[in-house]
């Protein structure tokens, strides 16, 4: 546990009141891994709170945020939740006095698993079972869960793709009957959930089981080849049903451009990077390394690698415009991969002067040097 959020929990205890970590932190101690969610749930009210911790970021539904060095830690005073709007968001809850009630009002078991300063467990709802049994179970109704805030559909998901877990058969019976209030859920927040859950093979495995495709508008995913990239795995959803960033988007249609090619085309081959390559070719159902050795046959792997060099091109042209020297390279670059023009000086020039000739035809070509 960080120096930090030891120093925040013993202030609390030392001031009389209970506080422990809960949620992801000891959920991923206890299986052996380590995490940065740093969640404290204490008896001390907001009040109380800002009298110990004069820095305390501002309160919003009970819970503040407090920076310690370089940890933040998110501290919610024990509390019940009896009213929720747009199935999610808290609209009414009221504090209370023991640990207990407030972890009854949380999404699943395994998260109810706490730690005290001393880094001693406390388990009252039996999480350490469920996460030995990697099963992720409601605490309490699964429907009514839901019904009260639907994202517990997605962060189900999530869990299972990320720890590989199971889900509990009434949670997989409820998420099937109440996926059509993902409706309430703003894209935004549903990209960043499926972007976790896309980070691995089996959340579209999940997504296929509990019929997700449609309420989350992905289209028929069935056919969808996981790759490690997740603008690939976007490329073959309607992504256009999510917002995304100017420099992402132009990523995906680049991507998708590519799949609607041959990949054996010499131009494709030439001006894919080997990364992507590969990633295609999975998606194409094609072989890499046959793609591979058609890109290591090229006649030339760069425009460097051009017999010229535009800087001889240049000199030796120079009473042309230089904008229409430099496009004559780039048109070497493209009839030299496509074996259409030899990758030496002779064939080089002779393709220049072809040109030259046709465009400035009344002109006298310079002596090449």
């Amino acid at each position: 546990m960080p120096i930090e959020v030891k120093e925040i929990l013993k202030c609390l205890n030392d001031a009389s009141y209970e506080a422990y970590l809960v949620g992801g932190y000891p959920r991923d101690r206890y299986r052996g891994g380590t995490t940065d969610d740093f969640d404290i749930c204490t008896n001390a009210t907001p009040e109380e709170l800002k009298k110990l911790f004069p820095q305390l970021g501002e309160v919003c539904f009970g819970s503040c945020r407090l920076k310690k060095g370089k940890v933040e830690v998110q501290i919610t005073p024990y509390r019940e939740e009896y009213e929720y709007q747009n199935h999610r968001f808290v609209q009414k809850y009221r504090y209370v006095d023991t640990l207990k009630q407030d972890l009854k009002r949380r999404d699943f078991v395994m998260n109810t698993l706490c730690m005290d300063a001393d880094e001693h467990y406390v388990d009252l709802l039996d999480a350490r079972k469920d996460i030995d049994n990697k099963m992720i179970r409601c605490v309490g109704d699964p429907f009514q869960k839901l019904e009260e805030d639907v994202l517990r559909i997605l962060r189900a998901v999530r869990f299972a793709t990320t720890l590989h877990f199971d889900i509990d058969p009434s949670l997989k019976d409820a998420i099937i009957a109440k996926r059509n209030l993902l409706k309430f859920l703003s894209k935004d927040r549903i990209k960043i959930e499926l972007d976790r859950i896309l980070k691995d093979p089996i959340g579209l495995d999940w997504i296929c089981k509990l019929k997700l495709e449609m309420p989350l508008e992905l289209g028929n995913i069935s056919d969808v080849k996981w790759v490690d990239d997740i603008d690939f795995c976007w490329a073959q959803m309607n992504y256009k049903a999510y917002p995304m960033c100017r420099s992402r988007m132009k990523r995906i249609k680049a991507i998708c451009r590519l799949l609607q090619r041959d990949l054996n085309e010499p131009m494709i081959l030439y001006q894919t990077q080997d990364a992507w390559l590969k990633k295609l070719a999975v998606i194409k159902n094609m072989s890499y390394e046959i793609l591979k050795d058609k890109k290591e046959a090229l006649p030339i792997h760069k425009i460097e690698d051009i017999a010229v060099s535009i800087t001889h091109l240049k000199a030796v042209y120079e009473k042309y415009p230089v904008q229409f020297v430099y496009q004559c390279w780039k048109e070497l670059e493209i009839q030299i991969v496509l074996g259409n023009i030899e990758n030496n000086e002779t064939s080089i020039y002779e393709f220049m002067d072809q040109i030259i000739d046709r465009k400035f035809s009344t002109h006298q070509k310079k002596n090449r040097v």
